[in-house]
Protein backbone atom coordinates (compact mmCIF):
# COMPACT_ATOMS: atom_id res chain seq x y z
CA UNK A 1 0.00 0.00 0.00
CA UNK A 2 0.94 3.41 -1.27
CA UNK A 3 1.54 6.03 1.55
CA UNK A 4 -0.57 9.67 0.72
CA UNK A 5 3.23 11.08 0.69
CA UNK A 6 4.23 8.43 -2.62
CA UNK A 7 0.74 9.35 -4.00
CA UNK A 8 1.79 13.10 -3.51
CA UNK A 9 5.24 12.68 -5.08
CA UNK A 10 3.54 10.93 -8.27
CA UNK A 11 1.03 13.19 -8.63
CA UNK A 12 3.40 16.37 -8.28
CA UNK A 13 5.07 14.11 -11.38
CA UNK A 14 2.39 13.80 -13.37
CA UNK A 15 1.64 17.68 -13.55
CA UNK A 16 5.40 18.51 -13.75
CA UNK A 17 5.35 16.18 -16.75
CA UNK A 18 2.31 17.41 -18.49
CA UNK A 19 2.99 21.06 -17.53
CA UNK A 20 6.47 20.57 -19.59
CA UNK A 21 4.70 18.12 -22.09
CA UNK A 22 2.49 21.76 -22.79
CA UNK A 23 5.74 23.95 -23.09
CA UNK A 24 7.03 21.45 -25.63
CA UNK A 25 4.45 21.45 -27.52
CA UNK A 26 3.89 25.08 -27.76
CA UNK A 27 7.77 25.38 -28.93
CA UNK A 28 6.81 22.51 -31.50
CA UNK A 29 3.57 24.59 -32.48
CA UNK A 30 5.68 28.13 -33.28
CA UNK A 31 8.03 25.90 -35.10
CA UNK A 32 5.44 24.21 -37.25
CA UNK A 33 3.90 27.76 -38.01
CA UNK A 34 7.10 29.06 -39.64
CA UNK A 35 7.71 26.01 -41.43
CA UNK A 36 4.09 26.14 -42.48
CA UNK A 37 4.64 30.28 -43.82
CA UNK A 38 8.13 28.99 -44.94
CA UNK A 39 7.23 25.71 -47.38
CA UNK A 40 7.51 27.41 -51.07
CA UNK A 41 9.29 29.02 -53.21
CA UNK A 42 10.87 32.52 -52.89
CA UNK A 43 13.12 35.23 -54.60
CA UNK A 44 15.88 36.42 -52.82
CA UNK A 45 18.12 39.34 -53.61
CA UNK A 46 21.70 38.20 -52.10
CA UNK A 47 24.19 41.39 -50.88
CA UNK A 48 27.49 40.70 -50.58
CA UNK A 49 29.39 43.20 -47.81
CA UNK A 50 32.50 41.51 -48.16
CA UNK A 51 34.23 41.30 -50.41
CA UNK A 52 32.81 44.92 -51.14
CA UNK A 53 31.89 45.56 -54.85
CA UNK A 54 30.58 42.67 -56.00
CA UNK A 55 27.25 43.21 -57.73
CA UNK A 56 23.61 41.83 -56.16
CA UNK A 57 22.68 38.53 -56.55
CA UNK A 58 18.96 37.33 -57.79
CA UNK A 59 18.09 33.64 -56.60
CA UNK A 60 15.20 31.27 -56.51
CA UNK A 61 14.95 29.58 -53.55
CA UNK A 62 12.25 26.35 -52.58
CA UNK A 63 11.92 24.76 -49.09
CA UNK A 64 10.28 21.53 -49.04
CA UNK A 65 8.74 20.12 -46.18
CA UNK A 66 10.79 17.83 -44.01
CA UNK A 67 13.72 19.91 -44.50
CA UNK A 68 15.11 19.69 -48.60
CA UNK A 69 16.51 23.02 -49.88
CA UNK A 70 17.03 23.71 -53.85
CA UNK A 71 18.52 26.92 -54.73
CA UNK A 72 19.15 28.03 -58.12
CA UNK A 73 20.92 31.27 -59.93
CA UNK A 74 22.35 32.29 -63.16
CA UNK A 75 24.05 28.91 -63.93
CA UNK A 76 26.39 30.98 -66.26
CA UNK A 77 28.96 33.08 -64.13
CA UNK A 78 31.27 34.71 -66.91
CA UNK A 79 32.64 37.50 -64.29
CA UNK A 80 34.26 34.76 -61.75
CA UNK A 81 37.35 35.16 -60.12
CA UNK A 82 38.61 31.68 -61.39
CA UNK A 83 37.37 32.49 -65.34
CA UNK A 84 34.09 31.65 -66.52
CA UNK A 85 32.13 28.65 -64.89
CA UNK A 86 28.78 27.23 -64.68
CA UNK A 87 27.37 26.17 -62.09
CA UNK A 88 24.25 23.64 -60.93
CA UNK A 89 21.87 24.27 -58.82
CA UNK A 90 22.48 24.00 -55.11
CA UNK A 91 20.99 21.23 -52.89
CA UNK A 92 20.85 21.03 -49.35
CA UNK A 93 18.86 21.18 -45.90
CA UNK A 94 17.05 23.18 -43.77
CA UNK A 95 16.15 23.24 -39.84
CA UNK A 96 14.42 25.85 -37.48
CA UNK A 97 16.53 26.28 -34.63
CA UNK A 98 15.39 26.30 -30.56
CA UNK A 99 15.52 29.95 -30.99
CA UNK A 100 13.61 30.17 -33.83
CA UNK A 101 16.31 31.18 -36.26
CA UNK A 102 16.07 29.46 -39.93
CA UNK A 103 19.24 27.52 -40.98
CA UNK A 104 19.77 26.79 -43.98
CA UNK A 105 22.77 24.97 -45.81
CA UNK A 106 23.26 23.84 -49.56
CA UNK A 107 26.12 23.49 -52.06
CA UNK A 108 26.21 23.97 -55.41
CA UNK A 109 29.43 22.89 -57.88
CA UNK A 110 31.26 24.27 -60.45
CA UNK A 111 32.89 23.67 -63.46
CA UNK A 112 35.13 25.26 -66.36
CA UNK A 113 32.74 26.56 -68.79
CA UNK A 114 35.48 26.40 -71.14
CA UNK A 115 36.86 22.25 -70.79
CA UNK A 116 33.47 21.05 -68.58
CA UNK A 117 35.80 19.93 -65.57
CA UNK A 118 34.62 20.02 -62.16
CA UNK A 119 37.00 23.05 -60.42
CA UNK A 120 35.48 23.81 -57.16
CA UNK A 121 31.88 23.84 -54.63
CA UNK A 122 30.77 26.37 -53.06
CA UNK A 123 28.86 25.63 -49.92
CA UNK A 124 26.17 28.17 -48.55
CA UNK A 125 24.78 29.06 -45.03
CA UNK A 126 21.89 31.01 -44.45
CA UNK A 127 21.11 32.21 -40.90
CA UNK A 128 17.51 33.79 -41.58
CA UNK A 129 14.26 35.10 -39.98
CA UNK A 130 10.48 34.62 -41.21
CA UNK A 131 9.10 38.32 -40.70
CA UNK A 132 5.44 39.22 -41.35
CA UNK A 133 5.89 41.91 -44.26
CA UNK A 134 4.56 45.41 -44.60
CA UNK A 135 1.83 44.13 -46.99
CA UNK A 136 0.30 41.44 -44.20
CA UNK A 137 2.40 38.63 -45.92
CA UNK A 138 5.66 37.32 -44.92
CA UNK A 139 9.60 37.55 -46.14
CA UNK A 140 12.94 36.34 -45.00
CA UNK A 141 15.56 38.42 -44.27
CA UNK A 142 18.92 37.42 -42.54
CA UNK A 143 22.75 36.45 -43.63
CA UNK A 144 24.79 34.11 -45.93
CA UNK A 145 28.00 33.04 -45.70
CA UNK A 146 29.19 31.62 -49.20
CA UNK A 147 32.89 29.19 -49.00
CA UNK A 148 33.85 28.21 -52.12
CA UNK A 149 36.63 25.59 -52.33
CA UNK A 150 38.42 23.52 -55.04
CA UNK A 151 38.80 19.70 -55.12
CA UNK A 152 41.42 18.84 -52.44
CA UNK A 153 39.00 21.16 -49.76
CA UNK A 154 41.90 24.44 -49.94
CA UNK A 155 39.39 27.38 -49.38
CA UNK A 156 39.77 29.81 -52.74
CA UNK A 157 37.04 32.12 -52.39
CA UNK A 158 35.03 33.63 -49.15
CA UNK A 159 31.90 36.15 -49.49
CA UNK A 160 29.40 36.96 -46.63
CA UNK A 161 26.27 39.25 -46.59
CA UNK A 162 22.75 40.18 -46.56
CA UNK A 163 20.21 37.71 -47.90
CA UNK A 164 16.25 39.30 -48.39
CA UNK A 165 13.10 37.21 -49.95
CA UNK A 166 9.46 37.32 -50.86
CA UNK A 167 7.46 34.44 -51.79
CA UNK A 168 6.70 33.18 -55.04
CA UNK A 169 2.94 32.74 -54.44
CA UNK A 170 -0.09 32.24 -56.78
CA UNK A 171 -2.81 35.26 -57.74
CA UNK A 172 -5.93 35.18 -55.14
CA UNK A 173 -7.74 36.08 -58.37
CA UNK A 174 -6.68 36.03 -62.65
CA UNK A 175 -6.38 40.01 -61.92
CA UNK A 176 -3.37 40.06 -59.41
CA UNK A 177 -1.41 38.58 -61.75
CA UNK A 178 1.29 41.32 -61.80
CA UNK A 179 4.08 39.50 -64.27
Amino acid sequence: MKSVSDRMSWISVAILMSMTAMHVGSAFADSDSDAKHLVGSWMATVTATHPPGLPPLTSLITFSPGGGVVESRRLFVPDSPFGTLIATPGHGEWIISDDGEILVKFVFLQQSFDTGELTSKDTISLALRLEESANGGYELTGSFNSVVRDLDGTVLFRATGTYEADPILVPRTSRDDDD
